[in-house]
């Protein structure tokens, strides 16, 4: 486990040695730790602590869309306040928060009691494809059932690039990092869900309409470089996805 002390926060923030690998070792290891363990909280803390550093660094850095789309594995989800992730739930039934939630669509709820956070397990492997030339984009869930059954949980839907206000905004939507307005340094995405699907051993086996579920929202990159993507999500989540390779893409189609 690795040790975090104040020493170690204080570096970060003052923004030295900070890197997208130390970002992603850190998120590695706060996934091992037992959620309720003192150590955790503190690796926790650093996560944000690195996500801010490397988000001052580009934060008057034009973003290269090239790096934006690609197939992303979802490494850590957190910062969503309880009362919008309610919200949320709310409007997208049981159906459409079980998908959304499935699929690390939206920050999942652990221990502390104003904000939830997660990182990767290995029960369960998360993954992003945006494809910006299209405009698509697809979250999907891969999680081995009994140790011997494997279950993919795929969402799929539009992701257009917008530069205002797409009426996907709500009340969750007035905290200080999701009311920045979207812009070349903070490029934001349009996101709107229309179909899940769950398979069983590659075969497609319920198919669900998410029209009905208001299904929508927006995420705005506010890092990315060749490793990883940083972003916040208009209900205030903050994600960290890192770029897969392409021997360990996969690619189903839709």
């Amino acid at each position: 486990m690795e040790k975090v002390d104040n020493a170690d926060n204080d570096d970060v923030n003052n923004n030295n040695n900070v890197s997208s690998i130390q970002l992603i070792r850190t998120i590695n290891n706060a996934s091992k730790q037992n959620s309720d363990d003192e150590s955790s909280e503190q690796l926790e803390d650093k996560i944000f602590a690195l996500m801010d550093a490397l988000e001052r660094e580009q934060e008057y850095v034009e973003k290269d869309l090239g790096l934006v789309g690609g197939t992303f594995s979802l490494l850590f989800t957190g910062g969503a306040t309880d009362a919008s992730e309610k919200e949320r739930k709310q409007k997208e039934g049981k159906i459409g928060s079980f998908v959304t939630k499935v699929t690390g669509s939206s920050s999942s709820a652990r221990k502390k009691k104003t904000k939830s956070s997660s990182s990767s397990s290995s029960n369960s492997k998360n993954f992003q494809i945006i494809d910006l030339e299209n405009e698509r984009v697809e979250n999907r869930a891969d999680l081995l059932v009994f140790n011997r059954v494997p279950i993919s949980v795929r969402i799929f839907g539009s992701c257009v690039r917008t530069t205002g206000d797409d009426g996907s905004n709500n009340s969750a939507s007035s905290s200080a990092a999701a009311s920045l307005a979207p812009s070349a340094t903070r490029p934001r995405f349009s996101v709107c869900f229309t179909h899940a699907k769950i398979e069983v051993f590659g075969k497609e086996r319920v198919r669900v309409p998410l029209e009905r579920f208001n299904a929508r929202g927006w995420i705005d990159v506010t890092y990315v470089d060749d490793l990883i993507r940083l972003g916040v999500g208009d209900k205030g989540s903050r994600f960290v996805t890192a770029r897969l390779k392409k021997s360990e893409q996969r690619n189903n189609p839709e």
